[in-house]
């Protein structure tokens, strides 16, 4: 029996399933993202859609930089940089993990992050290509209308139908209709019968749903971005990334502003919009089905 050992390896692919040392500091890596000394390298707010501004906003997260990193990174050609399929493909062989009596996974070994188990025995396996694990993580779409690659401003497609609809089965001939849901923080689910007037049912399913916002504290659904800020906010996460001091980024971005004792009101601005800019960062879906 081949020996299953915590490191495997395939052709230059090499993961361990010790803990993973911590990555090289973001800020010494080059994510492709402009100098915030030059703000004519940003995005015209006036000719780009929300659906790029979520993407440079997501791409600044330092989350989904370190999925990168650990997911889809070990997959990538040393020379090109981009994720190579035929190498993808070598590294997800579960021949190594399986019991040759029974074919299941073995679950007496720590199992590659590409193999997910769906029974305790390891009898239901599901076998996950990395770009979609990445993908799924932060919604986003695999396909060829985008890349997934952090250091790129090519945008993937965004997963924003937040809303989901089970129609009825054959009642007739088996009774109602079981429908099992997992629901997500903030997300709430809400039954209607369309053989009903719709119009009391949808007003009846906003105030639910603007109760349920009030309880969670969010901000109103209605609220717009505004896109004039938008390249102001990747300036200060730029800045933040590049190691730039709140003084320092303040003659930047805002070198009309006096910053001496007491007020220091260039580095509070840029404090202000650092934080406008995290928030938009946590929401970029809302940002990219916004208008």
């Amino acid at each position: 029996m081949m020996e299953v050992t915590e490191t495997y390896q395939c052709e230059g692919v090499h993961m361990s399933h010790d803990k993973p040392a911590a990555p090289t500091s973001q800020d010494q890596r080059n994510w492709g993202t402009p100098d915030p000394r030059d703000g004519a390298a940003y995005p015209d707010p006036n000719s780009t859609s929300p659906a790029q501004w979520a993407w440079e906003l997501l791409r600044r997260r330092a989350d989904f930089r370190k999925a990168w990193i650990e997911i889809a990174e070990p997959f990538c050609d040393p020379k090109t940089g981009e994720p190579d399929e035929a190498r993808i493909l070598r590294a997800m062989d579960t021949d190594p993990f399986c019991d040759p009596k029974t074919g299941y996974i073995r679950t007496d070994v720590t199992l590659p992050p590409y193999i997910k188990l769906r029974s305790p025995d390891g009898s239901n396996f599901e076998v996950v290509h990395p770009l979609k694990e990445l993908a799924d993580r932060f919604d986003l779409q695999l396909g060829p209308q985008g890349r997934l690659d952090p250091r790129r401003d090519e945008r993937p497609g965004f997963l924003t139908n937040v809303v989901r609809a089970h129609p009825w089965g054959n009642t007739d001939a088996y009774g109602p209709t079981v429908v099992k849901t997992k629901l997500e923080h903030c997300e709430v689910l809400i039954r209607f019968n369309v053989a009903h007037p719709l119009d009391m049912q949808l007003e009846q399913a906003k105030s639910m749903l603007e109760h349920y916002a009030r309880r969670a504290k969010s901000e109103p659904a209605d609220r717009r971005p505004r896109w004039d800020m938008f390249p102001l906010y990747l300036r200060v996460l730029d800045a933040e990334a590049a190691g730039m001091s709140d003084a320092e980024a303040a003659k930047i971005l805002f070198p009309n502003a006096t910053n001496v004792h007491p007020e220091y009101y260039g580095s509070q601005h840029v404090r202000n919009a650092r934080k406008a800019a995290k928030r938009w960062q946590s929401e970029y879906l809302f940002v990219a089905c916004a208008s």
